[in-house]
């Protein structure tokens, strides 16, 4: 199979990151003109339901509780590790771990108090576009860095230091069709709502304007579905971000209720569970 191409663009990582000669930057003050590169980072993932959500919480729960091989293969690992984790820090318990596995009422209903809510349709396919334009001697300090925690680093470092930086989602049609073009001609006449999710624009409006004629001219169904599909890594972020507020709010309200021993007065406040749970990565859903 091969992979995907983007005329105009050469390839940083098969099939998500390409890139291409941008214009140089001047400085004012000197007559330095200093080289850049136009970043495109793609991703494609299903939003998950709630109930996916919370299937996906308690397989592993069952896991963690009856498996012990070190060679067993989890279906969800990000999940196991954040159980396992939790179990080393004290902010999980075997007794709840148990109640999630034997998928008990309250804990469950307490659980789905805390999956976020978001603007996007449950179960529908998204087509997100990352663009920004980057000094090239910035991306050679980065490559460290990208090398180590792989190419979701683009994500970051788009929306934080990307000159023109944009970020276009599309809501594809069976999961991986385009919606109409008169989508994207709402985009050019400037008249995309915010508050819908065929087409959504966050940044640059003309960066957009310019990912979206790509995207109709290049990207048919069968190139759309060799991006990488990241339905999979949503899903146990979004159950990550579940319980680690489910059991943020549990150790808060124990705090509250229970009559605490002299010597852990003071120590059972929100800033500490903040640091106990570093590191528990939610998704981020931010159209900014």
């Amino acid at each position: 199979m091969t992979n995907l191409r983007i005329p105009g663009y050469r390839t940083i990582s098969s099939n998500e990151v390409f890139g291409k000669k941008g214009e140089p930057i001047i400085n004012p003050m000197f007559p330095i003109q200093k080289t850049t590169t136009e970043v495109i980072y793609l991703q494609r993932y299903k939003i998950p339901t709630i109930d996916g959500v919370v299937q996906s919480i308690i397989t592993s729960a069952k896991e963690v509780k009856n498996m012990h091989n070190k060679d067993f293969i989890y279906t969800f690992p990000e999940l196991v590790k954040i159980f396992n984790e939790g179990k080393k820090i004290g902010i999980i318990n075997l007794e709840d771990i148990t109640k999630l596995a034997e998928g008990e009422e309250e804990i469950i209903e307490h659980l789905k108090g805390h999956i976020p809510r978001i603007d996007f349709q449950q179960n529908r396919v998204y087509l997100r576009i990352y663009s920004g334009r980057f000094l090239d001697e910035f991306l050679d300090d980065e490559k460290e860095k990208i090398k180590s925690q792989g190419n979701n680093t683009y994500e970051s470092l788009i929306q934080q230091f990307g000159g023109n930086s944009v970020i276009l989602t599309i809501r594809l049609q069976d999961h991986r069709t385009l919606p109409e073009i008169k989508e994207a001609e709402y985009i050019e006449d400037g008249i995309v709502s915010f508050k819908s999710d065929v087409i959504l624009v966050a940044g640059d409006y003309n960066n957009a304007i310019k990912m979206a004629r790509l995207s109709y001219k290049f990207f048919s169904p069968e190139k759309i579905e060799k991006i990488p599909d990241m339905s999979n890594s949503l899903l146990q972020k979004t159950a990550i971000h579940a319980i680690k507020t489910s059991t943020s709010c549990n150790k808060i309200r124990q705090g509250m209720l229970s009559q605490p021993k002299p010597e852990d007065i003071g120590k059972l406040n929100l800033d500490a569970l903040l640091e106990e749970l570093k590191g528990f990565d939610g998704p981020d859903y931010s159209r900014n």
